[in-house]
């Protein structure tokens, strides 16, 4: 560590611009220097943003891709932007297919290496059987048309010419996740998925999704900070989304700062089985403060919960799509883990219907105290309220909260609303129950 004295300038490794001045002969290095630095200048002000999906960028199975020939196998991705932790800005202009298994004669385009940080890996993941994946955005560039050159240029050398643009791009890349070597997925959790993928029907699949994502959403790391916040050193600090599955695989070097990650894929011998873009997918997030009290400050982990909030509701929505009977439906059967905080279409006890649940029937087992009525007012307020919390371990006696939504109730009684909002919120999230509306049809005996 060196020494400075007060107003001393620091110039070592800044931004280096190009000093123009009448008369000056300029070069292309010269002008590849003052592309570099307004390039870095917008890096920094990307990781001051913070790193995440900006908007678009979703992800969903190809329904054409049949899984008897693997070799066709797509997903598509909509368009859109996101910034990755190196603070590069990645926009997909257009939706697109991605094949997930390249054909073996795919060129390799040369890299015009505008971003050198980011430069391409010299293997690449490619799907061979059943596994886990993730699937990401990353940083590219390659050159574009010839321009003619002249000059100073050495003809004799056959150099008459080069490219005409060099243009920042995107690639897409997978990333294998192995639940049995990833360290922050424990044994017993890695046992758990393997059982899961062997018998492959539906009820394993949804826990296998399900007990996967909050892999991703690193469910047990708050609980041992809260055992011991000292444990950590004053300036170690971890963000949410690092403490799960997605940051052992940064932390392997598998997924880099140039990487975006969008979307958690399983495949199995049948082909692609899911797509869970919420898995994987968050918000732009702050930086996160690097010390001990970013466990319970940091952005990401409401970004975590807001995440494990819209996977509950995809999943939920997926389920009910292929098949699986609302009406019969029990949470414990399908998931491990809950949200701090989701929503529940349902019907009234014992009026369930293919795609309506039965409140009842779905927290069986479940330890929840009767359903109140609240505000509709507040209910953005519960949502961002619970995002920080921990997921519900269903397995625990963890207590639930059940809440109706008293314009709904109203809407339902004048027949204007086709279904009854149940939101259900963790037992640690302050009450927030205020509206005052008859619930007496709301049987108490079936709660505990």
């Amino acid at each position: 560590m060196g020494r400075v004295g007060l107003l001393e300038p620091l110039l070592e490794d800044g931004i280096r611009n190009t000093n123009f001045f009448n008369g000056r002969l300029l070069s292309a290095d010269d002008l590849k220097t003052e592309q570099e630095s307004v390039r870095a200048r917008i890096a920094h002000a990307g990781r001051a943003a913070g790193a995440g999906v900006v908007a678009g960028l979703w992800v969903e199975k190809v329904a054409s891709s049949t899984p008897s020939d693997a070799r066709h196998a797509a997903v598509s991705v909509t368009a859109g932007l996101a910034v990755c932790r190196a603070g590069h800005a990645l926009q997909l202009p257009a939706a697109t297919e991605v094949a997930l298994v390249p054909a073996p004669d795919d060129p390799t385009a040369e890299d015009a290496g505008l971003f050198q940080t980011c430069l391409p890996p010299t293997t690449s993941t490619v799907v061979t059987g059943a596994g886990i994946y993730v699937l990401a955005l990353t940083s590219a560039s390659g050159y574009e048309g010839k321009a003619q050159a002249s000059g100073l240029t050495d003809v004799s050398a056959g150099s008459c010419c080069g490219a005409r643009y060099a243009v920042e791009g995107v690639r897409f890349k997978l990333v294998k996740l192995d639940v049995l070597k990833n360290t922050r997925v424990g044994s017993d959790t890695a046992a758990r998925l393997v059982a899961y993928m062997k018998k492959g029907d539906a009820k394993s699949l949804s826990l296998l999704r399900n007990e996967l994502a909050y892999s991703c959403f690193g469910a047990p790391a708050f609980d041992e900070f809260t055992r011991d916040p000292f444990a950590r050193a004053a300036d170690e600090g971890v963000e949410a989304d690092d403490e799960g599955a997605l940051g052992a695989l940064r932390d392997d070097g598998s997924l880099t700062d140039c990487d975006v990650p969008l979307a958690l894929i399983y495949w199995s011998r049948r082909g692609v089985e899911f797509v869970d873009a919420w898995a994987a997918r968050r918000r732009v997030t702050r930086p996160a403060h690097p010390d001990r009290w970013s466990e319970v400050e940091d952005d990401s982990r409401a970004a975590v919960g807001e995440a494990a909030m819209r996977q509950f509701q995809d999943h939920l929505r997926a389920l009910v799509r292929a098949g699986a009977s609302a009406k019969d439906f029990a949470a414990r059967d399908y998931f491990r883990y809950l949200p701090p905080v989701g929503f529940l279409p349902a019907a009234d006890d014992g009026a369930g219907t293919s795609s309506l649940f039965e409140a009842r029937r779905f927290f069986a087992g479940v330890t929840v105290l009767p359903p109140v009525h609240m505000e509709g007012a507040r209910l953005g307020a519960l949502v961002r309220h619970a995002a920080p919390f921990a997921a519900h371990d269903l397995d625990s006696k963890q207590m639930l909260r059940l809440y109706y939504v008293r314009q709904n109730a109203q809407a339902l009684d004048d027949g204007a609303a086709s279904s009854r909002c149940v939101i259900f919120a963790s037992g640690h999230v302050p009450f927030a129950g205020e509206a005052r509306f008859d619930i007496s049809l709301f049987d108490y005996s079936n709660y505990v």
